[in-house]
């Protein structure tokens, strides 16, 4: 069972995390980008209110300076994917967000925390292809033009996933003194504060944006905040944790096949032949990226 553990993290992330997008879409239609996000931390970092009083958790001081420091790099990868997905397309976005693993076992790697073997870089391009084919496929069959896209949204898409992949790979040597809730709460906070300096940019843009807002963002808002932020970085932190930072970052290999099985389910879009391929391939990648950890450990 311990083995299955962070097996079970990723899986459990993914899954919430499938939902984001969908539910993300729904919300941002009605919610001012930099307030969508700014509200959606804030109810993540409020979910890990009680959690902190039931196991009577704390910030501490330990290393204070340099958590915040690595934690403005997860910061960073919501604003930047923001900024960049409007000069590009979602698909596209998806796609650059696939190389995640493989740029995070090369920072592991160049940082100690990951020892490369054969049959781990066969799980990240066996994962990667599963990825892709779920992703690009259905594109495909859409008829949807995947040149039509900038080369500074990618780039600046690219630069978001490697923001969030270097902070994987830091916060790692914080995570001996330091419990995944509380790390999981730093990040929360510094991403909320960021985003409040950012804030009167929407004032401006957006200043009554509330008085048009429906049940179906408010729900929205809800998921994203409660479920998507609080609980999926959570669940982020322990895999990182109990595994490493490549088999946490294979969550993006799951993640855009539990999109399409959220969006079958809100939006009645149904699994073909490839999804399911895609899927077993991104399982199979994840089952051979994590095969030996224990070894690691």
């Amino acid at each position: 069972m311990k083995k299955l553990t962070p097996f079970l993290f990723i899986v459990a992330a993914a899954f919430m995390g499938g939902g984001v997008s969908t539910l993300s879409k729904i919300a941002s239609a009605e919610i001012p980008p930099i307030t969508f996000t700014l509200l959606r931390f804030m109810l993540g970092a409020l979910t890990l209110l009680p959690f902190f009083i039931i196991f009577r958790e704390k910030i501490t001081k330990i290393d204070r300076k340099s958590i915040i420091a690595i934690s403005l790099l997860a910061a960073l990868n919501p604003f930047l994917f923001f900024i960049g997905v409007k000069h590009t397309t979602a698909i596209m976005g998806q796609m650059v967000y696939t190389a995640l693993p493989l740029i995070t076992i090369i920072f592991s790697y160049w940082m100690g925390e990951e020892t490369i073997t054969r049959k781990k870089i066969l799980g990240v391009l066996i994962g990667l292809i599963g990825a892709l084919i779920i992703v690009v496929h259905p594109a495909i069959e859409n008829g949807t033009n995947l040149t039509n896209s900038s080369m500074i949204g990618n780039i600046i898409i690219l630069c978001a996933a490697i923001s969030f992949s270097l902070y994987t790979v830091l916060i790692r040597k914080h995570q001996k003194d330091h419990s995944p809730l509380e790390l999981n709460m730093y990040f929360m906070l510094t991403t909320i504060t960021a985003q409040l300096f950012l804030l009167p940019i929407d004032l401006a843009t957006a200043p009554a944006w509330w008085q048009t807002i429906t049940n179906s963002g408010i729900l929205g808002l809800l998921y994203v905040g409660i479920i998507g932020t609080g609980i999926y970085y959570l669940l982020i932190q322990y895999a990182l944790k109990t595994s490493s930072p490549l088999a946490a970052s294979t969550i993006l290999y799951l993640q855009p096949l539990f999109t399409i099985i959220w969006a079958g389910i809100l939006l009645g879009e149904k699994l073909t032949s490839s999804l399911i391929l895609g899927g077993i391939l991104a399982f199979i990648g994840i089952g051979l990226v994590m095969s030996r950890q224990k070894a690691r450990q």
